[in-house]
């Protein structure tokens, strides 16, 4: 399905500890441009486009 991952969340109103976003924000983004890069590939496969 050509269809792109949703908009990410926007950040919080307060401030993270570096903790927080390390292990909350950051790790979350990671996925999604993980998830991403492979939905993309998954695609480029199907269609047979680099």
């Amino acid at each position: 399905m050509k269809k792109p991952a949703p908009p990410l969340s926007p950040k919080f109103a307060r401030d993270f500890s570096e903790a927080e976003t390390w292990n909350g924000w950051a790790h979350d983004r990671t996925a999604r441009n993980i998830g991403e890069a492979r939905r993309a590939a998954c695609v480029a496969a199907v269609e047979g486009t680099p």
